[in-house]
């Protein structure tokens, strides 16, 4: 696939594409496609399957991380969901409003919040200096919402 660099990334595109693979054959699994979910660099992975198996992925959610926004989308088929910070350390707003744009301008439905006052890992509640139980919530609530509409309209 290489749309990541290194071998690692190889590594962890090729388990995804299993993962995929297995999901698509199972038969509790109905539907045209899957959903990708990541969070800071898995967000990364997200996007980038989102181009490299564009028949199997319906749906990206994205947490504090972005993905290519130089990339290509337009052969893509997902809807895009983010979550994003304002003045992240690790993923800066000009890029995240690049990648937003870029991903409209391949014609993809993209839907990005940015949340104010947080730090980049607000969901992880390993971490808790950046953890916040609110916006946790609502972010979770817009993801299973925009799942839900993403994955039974295909």
């Amino acid at each position: 696939m290489g749309t990541l660099q290194g071998e690692g990334s190889e590594r962890a595109e090729r388990d995804i594409a299993g993962a995929i693979a297995y999901l698509r054959g199972h038969p509790a699994v109905t539907g045209q496609g899957v959903g990708c979910m990541g969070f800071s660099m898995g967000a990364s992975f997200a996007y980038s399957m989102s181009r490299a198996r564009p028949a199997d992925v319906a749906a990206v959610v994205a947490f504090y991380g972005a993905g290519d926004a130089e990339a290509d989308y337009s052969a893509a088929r997902a809807a895009y969901l983010g979550h994003y910070v304002e003045h992240d350390e690790w993923e800066e707003d000009e890029y995240v409003d690049q990648l937003e744009a870029k991903l409209r301008a391949d014609g993809r439905e993209a839907t990005f919040y940015r949340l104010a006052g947080l730090k980049h890992w607000f969901m992880e509640t390993n971490r808790p200096d950046e953890y916040n139980a609110e916006a946790a919530a609502l972010a979770w609530r817009r993801t299973v919402d925009f799942l839900h509409n993403a994955l039974h309209r295909v």
